[in-house]
């Protein structure tokens, strides 16, 4: 239960406190049912952390899933995740997972999120028109200043991602999670 509401559906599934719950379990091969608002999300933290045959492929396409979302968050957190999966064979899922849910509680801020935009706009900038070359710069301008929100800039990458057919970006949960 969420704030002592039972039913209530939580954010997610913190993997800090959901894999003892499932190591303590007696039998493994059990069918779990996740209550939460990011379910998709969560049910593949889930798959990924009690899988024992769990690679580091698998662990580096979840990364790429949320490399430029955690960028957002933390330029110290993305870079923390680098390092966990650099020259590794096995992954260490737990620690992967925990890194991406303190990127979560994270405040908002404003140099991460340009620094990850500019990122994005990085595979966009190529084939954007001059119009939306502008309509880039004045939405960082805006906001560095604090006049448009992360979400603005978001949904015009969303559209040019979708324009210019960029499977990497679309699936990029930077476009998605606000």
């Amino acid at each position: 239960a969420k704030n002592g509401i039972r039913g209530a559906h939580s954010a997610t599934i913190m993997s800090q406190s959901f894999l003892p719950f499932y190591l303590g379990l007696p039998e493994k091969n059990v069918d779990i049912m996740l209550e939460v608002k990011d379910k998709n999300l969560s049910a593949v933290k889930c798959i990924l952390l009690t899988n024992p045959h769990i690679s580091i492929r698998d662990i580096e396409q979840e990364w790429a899933k949320y490399k430029y979302w955690v960028l957002s968050r933390s330029a110290k957190i993305y870079q923390d995740i680098r390092n966990l999966l650099k020259g590794k064979d096995s992954p260490d899922a737990p620690a992967f997972f925990r890194l991406i849910e303190q990127a979560a509680e994270r405040p908002t801020d404003i140099g991460a999120e340009v620094n990850a935009a500019e990122h994005v706009w990085g595979y966009l900038s190529e084939e954007a028109s001059e119009a939306e070359t502008r309509r880039f710069k004045k939405l960082i301008i805006g906001l560095t200043a604090s006049t448009a929100k992360p979400t603005t800039i978001k949904r015009f990458l969303l559209r040019l991602a979708e324009r210019q057919n960029q499977p990497y970006l679309l699936n990029s949960l930077y476009l998605y999670i606000e």
